[in-house]
């Protein structure tokens, strides 16, 4: 009975579940890992002169230990019309308490602004977050 309609489909299911058993398996070494992502938000305002700083960018820098050597990673945004902006931070290197380094780059003649502050990654949500307003003075 190998001609009839249910002997075909069976065959047919069993070498596409055999072929898609194979597909899952194929590529993946035990012994390479991902390293898994932790994420914190930061958020806040930058002014200048009390008026908002629009289209700017705004980079979040995390940091292992004492916010200068051995870089975990960062996250990047850009400011909005009334100068707000929210950014996911991304560690690889794990999660907890890290030290973070908020930079507004430089407007006409003046230098990178830099908040520093510590925040916890987490793994999943909720995720910590923390507001850094980034204040100029006027110039």
């Amino acid at each position: 009975m190998l001609n009839s309609p249910q002997a075909t489909l069976r065959i047919i299911s069993v070498v596409l579940l055999a072929s898609v058993t194979a597909a899952i398996g194929c590529g993946n070494d035990p012994d390479i890992t991902e390293p898994i992502p932790y994420r914190a938000i930061v958020y806040g305002m930058a002014t200048q002169g009390g008026a908002p700083i629009a289209g700017r960018s705004v980079t979040v820098r995390a940091y292992s230990s004492n916010c200068q050597r051995g870089g975990a990673g960062e996250g990047r945004t850009t400011t909005d019309a009334q100068g707000y902006y929210r950014v996911f931070v991304t560690s690889l290197d794990g999660g907890g308490a890290k030290c973070i380094v908020t930079l507004l780059p430089p407007l006409t003649g003046s230098d990178t602004l830099r908040d520093t502050a510590s925040i916890t990654f987490k793994l999943n949500s909720p995720f910590d977050s923390v507001q850094r307003n980034l204040v100029r003075m006027s110039p």
